[in-house]
């Protein structure tokens, strides 16, 4: 309730408004009621109920803010956060991209990561595995509108001739998607 009063006076002071997130798809992130339906040791052998579990609790926070927020993370971390897909497959992704967007007909749907900007815009194990997430995403018709790019830095901050090159690398890869840099803060 807290929550929900909170973001109705933002939106009615015309704030443009972000949720974060619906899915962060590891053990460690997942709502405690989860956990005991998914092997710390071994995620393979998950529950297969903790996918109802997960469209249940997309269903909850979207159709609760619908009318509230703008735009939403569906999807944070996929790179070192992947327990849920090595336990049910990459499918599942697509399947939380499309049950957001069938309670949020109009409202912006993104894949957010780290790491891909910061670091001296260096990790290109991490940038690689975003690209071909978010291809594979689309490939699968997921609904995804956006990229976020997390953009904690530390007191060596990335040159900009790097971000930009980076990001020149999604557009050309992903033309039509929105870009965010997200998360953003400097750490000196």
């Amino acid at each position: 309730t807290t929550t929900k009063s909170a973001l109705q006076w933002l939106k009615d002071r015309d704030f443009y408004l972000r949720g974060h997130v619906l899915v962060w798809p590891s053990r460690r992130n997942l709502p405690n009621l989860i956990k005991p339906y998914i092997p710390e040791d071994n995620p393979a052998s998950a529950n297969p109920v903790i996918k109802d579990m997960v469209l249940n609790h997309i269903d909850d926070i979207t159709t609760s803010t619908k009318d509230l927020l703008d735009e939403w993370d569906v999807l944070n971390e996929p790179y070192d956060n992947h327990d849920l897909m090595d336990a049910f497959g990459n499918e599942v992704m697509v399947n939380w991209f499309n049950r957001a967007r069938t309670n949020l007909p109009t409202h912006k749907l993104y894949i957010n990561d780290y790491s891909i900007l910061s670091a001296g815009g260096r990790d290109t194990a991490h940038q690689d595995h975003y690209e071909n997430t978010i291809r594979y995403l689309l490939n699968n018709n997921a609904p995804v509108t956006g990229i976020g790019f997390q953009s904690h830095f530390s007191g060596t901050p990335t040159s900009i001739p790097q971000i930009y090159s980076i990001l020149e690398r999604y557009r050309e890869a992903f033309p039509n998607l929105d870009f965010r840099s997200t998360e953003f803060d400097v750490n000196t």
